[in-house]
Formats: structure tokens, sequence, C-alpha cells
């Protein structure tokens, strides 16, 4: 089957898309410009990095949450912040949509648009050999975000949130995300991406 031209590749996209998992799956996805913005998307995340805008997936709906609760430290009941784990319901639909993908038929489509893929790739300009193995330094990247342990506490020193553990806010935005989207959402969301991972180095 002959591909579309990159512009025109939307209609064609999105159908072999919807064959994958139908209506929840496109509900979650922008429908402009689909292979370039996963393509700047991937790139971003081989480096660490979460895009904001031209994103190609809808943002998860608002707001993020978070909750007081206290602690005794030296005999005081003190405040302290974390993430609540209302939260993490905010990112189910996308982990349970990519859990129920079927590997072998996303690499099918992947490998039968990689070469709009790699012409968007292309048009970046980058000095990276192609997008391939940036798609697999991206599932890499998000594999290798540490597990959650207990509470991920948090301080708002001005507008936004932050982690209270130096640590753990220095982390790459990709693996603060993962620890954002809760444990149960992280693990599956990584069970997905080895089988992935696995079906595209073969």
């Amino acid at each position: 089957m002959s591909l579309p031209t990159l512009n025109e590749s939307d209609s064609s996209i999105l159908a072999a898309l919807q064959q994958l998992r139908g209506e929840g799956l496109l509900q979650l996805l922008v429908p402009q410009e689909v292979l370039r913005k996963f393509v700047l998307a991937v790139n971003n995340l081989a480096e660490g990095k979460v895009i904001h805008e031209y994103r190609p997936v809808v943002s998860p709906p608002p707001p993020f949450v978070a909750e007081t609760f206290s602690v005794m430290i030296e005999g005081t009941a003190v405040d302290q912040e974390r993430i609540a784990p209302a939260n993490f319901q905010r990112y189910e639909p996308y982990v349970t949509t990519l859990a129920l993908i079927d590997s072998d038929a996303a690499v099918a489509v992947y490998r039968r648009f990689y070469p709009l893929l790699e012409e968007a790739f292309r048009e970046l300009g980058l000095k990276k050999p192609n997008f391939h193995s940036v798609m697999i330094a991206a599932i890499d990247n998000i594999l290798a975000a540490p597990d959650a342990q207990g509470d991920l506490l948090l301080v708002r020193p001005k507008v936004f949130y932050q982690y209270a553990d130096p640590a753990l806010e220095q982390l790459p935005q990709t693996h603060k995300l993962m620890l954002r989207m809760g444990p149960e959402n992280a693990r599956s969301v990584k069970a997905s991406l080895r089988q992935l991972r696995a079906r595209l180095i073969n």
C-alpha cells in the first residue's frame, strides 16, 4: 500500500491507529500533524524532556492534585505536602490505552509509516543517525526512570510545586513525569514499553 505525502498523512495514520485501539486512542490524540508531533515528542523524550507545546496527545485533565498531611517531628506535628493518589487517576486513560494496544500491531503501523517518520525527523535537522535510534533511546530513557518509594513530598517555593527531595527535583522531566503518574501506572507503562522495545529491535 502506497503512503501519502507527509503533509497529507493525518487521515491515513489516524485510520491505522484507530484499528489499534478504536476511538479510545483517537480521543487522546491531537489529530493535526500527527507524525510530525510524534517525532518531535519522541526526540524530546530521548533527551529527557517532556514537550508541552505542539504535543501529539491531549493534556491530562487538570488540576494537579496535592494533599497536606501531618507528621511528627521531634514531638511536633508538622504539615507537609505530597502528591495525592487522586492525581494518578489523571493518567489512567493513557496508561490503560497503552496497555491494551497489541505490540505486534503497533510495530506493524510503525514500520509501515516509518519512511514518513524518518522524513519528519530529517526536517528537524538534527545530528542524529535516524529516527529509529531516537525511538529506542526515548523508550530507554523512560525505562530508566526510578520507581517511586513512599510518599513523594512536595514544596511550593513559588507558583509551581517541586519535589522536596533535591535528588528527585534534579531528575529529567521524563522521570519526574513517571513519578507523577503513580507507581502502578508507571509499572504498567514500563511493561508496555519493554514489550514494544523487544519487537522494535527484532
